[in-house]
């Protein structure tokens, strides 16, 4: 189990397509956002926050709750990363954070948006994921593997 290494073995894994994104530029109504992560070639979602981790949530029309909580249903992962250069996202700054975290996000905190998404299509191409899903991808996500964390000390909880 890879899980239970202290160092991460050399890994064969048959990296995962489908996934998509969204970003939280205003674009987009929960039924549009709903119908791409419903499809059948969606696996996973990464959403591009605002900032540190903000995003609309008090917007029916908008909020992104829904969609998160929809795609954990359908055992795809979440990942929340941020479309700031050089951000972070931390979840307990702002309310909309922790309402995406609650709904099943996974916080990606200071890893930049492409390592967030190879290492999301890595973790899925292996077998733990077949029998672990989205807690598996949520356990690998708080690991630091091959130091695509920056800052340890901003994942401890």
């Amino acid at each position: 189990d890879i899980l239970n290494k202290s160092t991460v073995p050399m890994v064969q894994s048959k990296f995962v397509g489908g996934i998509e994104s969204i970003a939280l530029n205003g674009l987009g109504t929960v039924n549009s956002r709903l119908a791409l992560v419903e499809a059948s070639s969606c696996t996973g979602l990464v959403i591009y926050t605002h900032g540190a981790g903000n995003g609309p949530f008090s917007n029916p029309e908008r909020t992104i709750v829904p969609v998160i909580e929809r795609t954990i249903e359908l055992g795809k992962p979440v990942l929340l990363t941020t479309s700031i250069y050089g951000g972070k996202v931390n979840p307990k700054l702002y309310e909309a954070g922790r309402k995406m975290e609650d709904a099943g996000g996974i916080p990606t905190f200071d890893m930049t948006p492409a390592a967030a998404e190879v290492k999301l299509a890595w973790s899925m191409g292996l077998p733990e994921f077949t029998t672990g899903g989205v807690n598996f991808i949520r356990e690998i996500f708080n690991r630091d593997l091959v130091g695509e964390k920056g800052n340890p000390d901003l994942v401890t909880r």
